[in-house]
């Protein structure tokens, strides 16, 4: 009997250790199951947006990896939903009112309130598309006179407004009074609006099976050298920049480099060669555009064809051959747009009319007038070519930056970046040079393109049925575009293949 109750007791002990291990175990699972969600910080970018009426607006769920089951809780007569993404949609404003839209993740719910208010009527809505339409001029200006600067006879040039922009903007942040002027002054926009802009327009970015333009910043920042903590902070919440402290020897360079290749999916191997002994920090961007075209060319749209430079020379290329929906025209233009998969992003060809050289045509090539050109563009029926092409490019941007009005960031003696950081001795930061790098590849598939710019700071329409022809068989201008925004991440030229 004895022998019995001590068997019982032991039994229940084991089931009792049993309980508290499954109990512990649970509380683990748990507890870092929370912890990495919270690491997440999973969460919509607003809670609570107005839209005009007839228009859209992109609203994300931050920190998911997988798709949101997006919905409309309230108000489907007020709005609809498109373009919806595993991390965003695009709300569009059916008639004024009132709205709730949701997206639920893993169980939980994140709710948006939206309202749409009455088109005309001025709002917090209008002011973010006035931004958005003065931003993208900036952007589209600022490229173009980058590629008017660094134009060469005969060569192909491409250069990354969105990134030099990118990486000059984490830059301007730590400038002060005269310097920051200067940055102000060649962006077009004032510093804060420029990082709203900009904030705004890498988040909005679409991504897809077929296509992503994927833009990523970094700030590396040499052992021992102190930073204003205030210009990190302001960096890292705008442009997510990821920041690295750094001995700035041969494995930095390494890092900084295997950085950008990484972050430009192979397309820039490196950014730099070597790390200036006075170098103290380097502000970089990278930005990947992979994209399959919305119609792959078969093998009979593919032709050999002439590409005719200005000098009279030929070259024998591959052509391909399609017909596109979208044309574009002005005085001095001719050219089309052609669509990526899912109509996010697209290619904008611009082809100089007779009689102009590609000299004068860039020089007339403004924000202004590229705005125009994509805002006056109509449908109709074209008959294009595109040359199938492969491009690669660097170049030192400080003399362009320098002839641009950016004068006094280069000059040891006048730079003033003690929003960086307040520097005891007689030697004030200055920008030592600005390096940037690009990549294209155009073929039958679709186009890859990538680029990357290094700051290094030292110390001391109408339906038209009539048909138009645009071959691309002499030099002309192409960029790539989200069709969102319409901002040329890439902007360059063809003059020889």
């Amino acid at each position: 009997m004895e022998k019995r109750e001590n068997n019982i007791i032991k039994n229940k002990a084991r089931q009792g250790n049993t309980f508290v291990f499954i109990a512990l175990a649970a509380f683990v699972f748990i507890f870092f199951s929370v912890n990495a969600a919270a690491g997440k910080k999973i969460g919509l970018d607003s809670k609570s947006i107005e839209i005009e009426e007839g228009k859209s607006q992109v609203l994300k769920l931050s920190g998911i990896n997988q798709k949101a089951e997006w919905s409309i809780k309230k108000g489907k007569d007020n709005i609809s939903l498109k373009k919806v993404r595993a991390d965003r949609v695009t709300i569009y404003g059916k008639k004024v009112g009132k709205a709730k839209v949701q997206a639920k993740f893993k169980g939980k719910i994140y709710t948006c309130n939206v309202s749409v208010l009455e088109s005309g009527k001025e709002n917090n809505t209008t002011n973010v598309e006035n931004n958005a339409a003065s931003g993208q001029e900036a952007v589209a200006g600022f490229g173009s006179e980058l590629l008017c600067n660094t134009w060469q006879k005969d060569k192909n040039v491409m250069v990354s407004p969105v990134s030099v922009f990118n990486a000059l903007a984490m830059t301007a942040n730590g400038a002060k009074e005269e310097t920051l002027a200067q940055f102000e002054k060649i962006f077009r926009l004032p510093l804060e609006e420029c990082n709203s802009y900009l904030r705004a327009y890498n988040q909005s970015l679409p991504s897809g099976g077929k296509c992503k333009l994927d833009v990523a910043n970094s700030i590396w920042i040499r052992n021992g050298f102190n930073t204003e903590p205030d210009f990190l902070e302001k960096n890292k919440e705008i442009f997510g920049a990821q920041i690295e402290q750094e001995a700035f020897d041969n494995s930095t360079l390494d890092n900084i480099n295997n950085w950008v290749k990484e972050n430009t999916d192979g397309m820039i191997p490196k950014i730099i060669d070597r790390i200036n002994p006075d170098a103290q920090m380097y502000l970089i961007n990278a930005l990947a555009f992979d994209a399959e075209w919305k119609k792959i060319y078969s093998e009979d749209e593919i032709r050999e064809g002439i590409f005719t430079r200005e000098s009279g020379e030929t070259d024998n290329v591959p052509y391909m051959y399609s017909e596109e929906n979208t044309y574009i025209e002005d005085k001095n233009t001719t050219g089309f747009v052609k669509y990526y998969a899912d109509s996010e992003y697209a290619f904008v060809a611009l082809l100089p009319k007779e009689g102009i050289s590609m000299e004068n045509y860039i020089k007339k090539l403004d924000g202004k007038s590229i705005k125009g050109l994509i805002d006056k563009r109509k449908n109709a029926k074209v008959y294009a070519s595109i040359p199938k092409f492969k491009s690669e490019y660097s170049v030192s941007l400080k003399e362009t930056l320098k002839a641009m009005g950016l004068s006094d960031a280069f000059n040891p003696g006048k730079a003033d970046f003690t929003g960086i950081s307040k520097l005891e001795n007689d030697d004030g930061l200055y920008i030592d040079d600005v390096l940037h790098k690009t990549f294209i590849e155009v073929d039958e598939k679709g186009t890859k393109a990538g680029a990357a710019t290094a700051v290094a700071v030292a110390c001391g329409a109408s339906v038209d049925e009539e048909i138009k022809i645009v071959h691309l068989d002499r030099p002309f201008v192409y960029m790539i575009v989200d069709c969102g925004s319409w901002v040329p991440a890439f902007l360059g030229v063809v003059q020889s293949l």
